[in-house]
């Protein structure tokens, strides 16, 4: 029975800890954008992902894009929009 038990906490410490690396420490922030012609709003959260290294993807950040700022697919030069973006939590 007692080398079921330690298996078993070996087990949840090594789930525990492969969490953890598959989940890096992330923090959120809010970038103001403004809209240029010619702009679309995949096209701007592919920038700024590639810009601030965030891992998602593209239309996950477009997303949330759409829902933050009320707005549907389309938008217009001079609106500024508010995206979030997960970036790498600064260590140290």
């Amino acid at each position: 029975m007692k080398k079921y038990l330690i298996a078993g906490l070996l087990v949840a410490a090594s789930a525990w800890y492969a969490a953890g690396a598959l989940f890096p420490d992330t923090k959120t922030i809010t970038v103001p954008v403004v809209v240029y012609s010619g702009d679309s709003i995949d096209g701007i959260c592919i920038a700024l992902a590639e810009r601030y290294g965030d891992a998602r993807n593209y239309k996950e950040i477009s997303y949330y894009a759409q829902k933050k700022n009320n707005i549907g697919r389309y938008i217009y030069p001079g609106q500024k929009l508010y995206i979030d973006l997960e970036v790498p939590a600064d260590e140290g």
